[in-house]
C-alpha cells in the first residue's frame, strides 16, 4: 500500500512539473515573438530563444528613429517634445495647404480622363470584402496599431471581429 501512495505520489509531481515545463516553453517562446515583433526582424523565421540580440535591436532601432533636435521655418534649433511637434505640425500644415492660385494655371491645360463609370467607382461605399483583403496583405508582425494588436490578431480572429473593423472602417 505505501508503495501504490508513493507511485501515485510521484506520478502527480512528474505531470506538474510537466505542465510547469510546458507552460514554460510557452512563455519563453511569447517572450520570443515579443521582441522579435520590437525589433522588426521579419527575415528571421526560426529563432533560437535569443530575446538578448532582439531586445538590443529593439533598443537600437528605437534609439535611430527618434527625432531629438529639429530646426524650425526661423532656422532657430528646438528640442523639447512640444516644439518639436509644432514645427513637424507646422511643416506639414504648409506643405499640404490648397494653394489654388498657384496651380490653377496648370491644371486648367489637362483634360479630364476619368470616365463617369470610375468616378462612380472610386466614391462608392466600401466594402467588407475590400477591408477584409487589404487586412490580409499586411505583413503579420508589422507594428501593433494604438490598441496593442498587430495585424495577425485581426487575421486570426477575422470572423470574430471582422464586422466591428468594417464598422470602425466605414466611420
Amino acid at each position: 500500500m505505501r508503495f501504490k501512495k508513493e507511485v501515485i505520489e510521484c506520478r502527480e509531481e512528474m505531470e506538474r512539473l510537466r505542465g510547469s515545463h510546458e507552460q514554460h516553453a510557452r512563455i519563453l517562446i511569447q517572450e520570443e515573438t515579443y521582441w522579435r515583433q520590437r525589433a522588426k526582424m521579419h527575415w528571421l523565421r526560426d529563432g533560437d530563444l535569443n530575446t538578448k540580440f532582439f531586445h538590443t535591436s529593439a533598443t537600437a532601432r528605437t534609439k535611430k528613429k527618434r527625432i531629438d533636435k529639429i530646426k524650425n521655418e526661423n532656422d532657430i534649433e528646438v528640442n523639447t517634445q512640444p516644439e518639436i511637434c509644432e514645427v513637424a505640425k507646422n511643416y506639414f500644415d504648409h506643405l499640404f495647404k490648397a494653394n489654388a492660385s498657384m496651380h490653377d494655371p496648370v491644371l486648367n491645360l489637362i483634360s479630364p480622363k476619368i470616365t463617369q463609370e470610375d468616378n462612380e467607382y472610386l466614391v462608392a461605399e466600401i466594402t467588407k470584402e475590400e477591408v477584409k483583403n487589404a487586412l490580409f496583405q499586411m505583413h503579420p508582425d508589422k507594428a501593433p496599431g494604438p490598441d496593442g494588436f498587430n495585424p495577425a490578431f485581426y487575421q486570426h480572429f477575422w470572423e470574430l471581429c471582422g464586422n466591428d473593423i468594417f464598422e470602425a472602417v466605414k466611420e
